[in-house]
């Protein structure tokens, strides 16, 4: 079975293709604190092997290994996620580093973009966002790699994914993950119960 590598950066609806890869029976990770600090820490060979286990991942650290990854597997598919424009991906990633514990020693934001300010340094930050994805699509063009690109804002889904993947779609809704329709349904329900239970 070909290793699904989403490649897209984070803020780019990687939360909502993890979900739906699980729910078409693939086994998946995704960034935890103890997979960025071994990616801080240089070991990239342990990352690998721990991908052994798994039949996906996306988000960070694995979109920055997308070429080790190949290397070691061979048998991988692409997948980018994308947002409707570069403007709404950085404001999503600032407001996330404002509500993030991901911090510190968790923080992948020095090594991609050299800082962890991303608010002082926003044409570079979209820059290299920019060149992440130019990158990507040239790495699997170069190589022969199974590649699809999805913008879960302009109504890609389980169509695009499942023909992607050669799966049959799912009889259960598309996932959205993290979008803020959602992130306000559960703020309204968490506040309502507080109320119920004050």
């Amino acid at each position: 079975m070909s290793k699904i590598i989403g490649v897209g950066m984070h803020k780019t609806g990687t939360s909502t293709l993890g979900t739906a890869l699980q729910m078409l029976g693939y086994r998946w990770t995704g960034w935890n604190p103890e997979i960025s600090v071994i990616f801080r820490q240089g070991n990239v060979d342990a990352l690998l092997d721990l991908m052994e286990f798994y039949d996906c991942c996306e988000d960070g650290p694995w979109y920055l290994m997308y070429e080790k990854l190949y290397e070691r597997f061979g048998d991988v598919k692409f997948i980018l996620t994308t947002r409707k424009s570069d403007e709404i991906w950085y404001n999503s990633l600032v407001k996330h580093k404002a509500r993030s514990f991901h911090k510190g020693l968790y923080s992948l934001r020095p090594i991609i973009y050299g800082t962890e300010n991303i608010e002082d340094c926003k044409d570079h930050v979209i820059a290299t966002h920019r060149k992440h994805n130019e990158d990507v699509k040239a790495f699997a063009q170069q190589n022969g790699i199974p590649f699809l690109e999805v913008c879960w804002e302009n109504g890609d889904g389980w169509s695009e994914l499942c023909e992607f993947l050669g799966k049959p779609k799912p009889e259960k809704s598309f996932p959205h993950k993290n979008s803020a329709p959602a992130k306000n349904f559960k703020t309204k329900v968490k506040s309502r119960l507080r109320r119920m239970l004050s």
